[in-house]
């Protein structure tokens, strides 16, 4: 898994404008990596049943007007190869 921890150089000051402070800020805002590996899989999960409902949706209104739809979709994600 990634850290994500920041490295700062030690300055002399430790002002709230400091690098340091606005790293120490960051690190706080974010949640730990459980809970950001649980959030892209609900992520994903919502993605995919989203593109679900838009294709049922399309097939409806191409059956609507008189066309013929397909029974199944493919859709790919991920990189092309080079």
């Amino acid at each position: 898994m990634i850290k994500l921890r920041c490295k700062v150089p030690n300055t002399e000051a430790d002002e709230p404008s400091s690098a340091k402070w606005r790293c120490r800020t960051r690190e706080r805002l974010l949640p730990d990596e459980k809970i950001l590996a649980k959030v892209a899989r609900y992520e994903a999960h919502l993605s995919r049943l989203m593109f679900k409902a838009l294709h049922e949706h399309e097939a409806l209104q191409v059956r609507r007007s008189g066309g013929t739809a397909p029974l199944a979709r493919l859709d790919v994600d991920g990189l092309a190869a080079d």
